[in-house]
């Protein structure tokens, strides 16, 4: 009598879904990362509302992700001369939301962070930067990020045209695979006041796919109507 192998079968795939869920589980989650910016030793401090003489607490900051490697925003949503010229800037559309996952250009995505705090330790200071609560950044390991904070908005606000934020780069801002990463050794010694020197424009708006084929057909008409210069007959 010839022995069935249906069960044992039925016991690989088992054996393969299981090991398919283990390392689905495994990759959701790589991508817990919290990111670093104050400790006992360094801070990154000193950011301010751009109103007030000094810096200011409880202001709402977070990151934004350059996800293409193309750069931070556009230059026209700068409104103040940048200093260095090469500093970024947002064209926002309207109805915006400071939420995780917003898009502040065409693909420089945002993530909370919290709010600027008093921070007591070796470089003591009001307006200080901790750390990011733990994120899902798999789908943008490898990618440059910067630090963003904001005049007068909170967490989940509408974004105005004409809201003020300001905005930090580093060339070591590297968003890392996994584990609490540390950046604030890149803050060491007194930090200058922090301005929010930048303002949210409105966005060119994008011409629409019926103006693109009517201005198509347009063409094409124009063309067939224009009489041939050089006609060559022959005989």
């Amino acid at each position: 009598m010839t022995r069935s192998v249906f069960p044992e079968l039925c016991l690989t795939m088992r054996k393969l879904q299981t090991a398919l869920l283990g390392l689905l589980g495994a990759g959701l989650a790589h991508g817990a990362v919290t990111l670093e910016f104050t400790d006992a030793l360094y801070a990154l401090n000193n950011i301010s509302d751009g109103l007030s003489p000094g810096p200011v607490n409880g202001l709402t900051w977070g990151i934004v992700i350059d996800s293409e490697g193309d750069g931070f925003g556009t230059s026209p949503g700068i409104t103040n001369p940048p200093d260095p010229p090469n500093d970024p800037g947002y064209l926002a559309e309207v109805g915006l939301t400071v939420s995780d996952g917003e898009f502040f250009s065409a693909d420089d995505v945002f993530f909370y962070g919290g709010e600027t705090i008093f921070f007591i330790g070796n470089e003591a200071g009001n307006g200080a930067i901790l750390r990011t609560p733990s994120l899902d950044l798999d789908l943008y390991t490898g990618d440059p990020f910067a630090i963003i904070w904001f005049q007068s908005l909170a967490s989940d606000d509408t974004i105005t045209i004409g809201d003020a934020y300001g905005i930090i780069t580093h060339d070591q801002f590297i968003v890392p695979p996994l584990g609490d990463v540390p950046f604030q050794q890149h803050f060491s010694g007194t930090d200058p006041i922090r301005n929010p020197d930048f303002q949210f424009l409105d966005a060119v708006p994008e011409p629409s796919v019926g103006l693109l084929w009517l201005v198509a057909i347009s063409s094409a008409l124009l063309r067939r109507r224009r009489p041939p210069q050089d006609r060559i007959w022959s005989p």
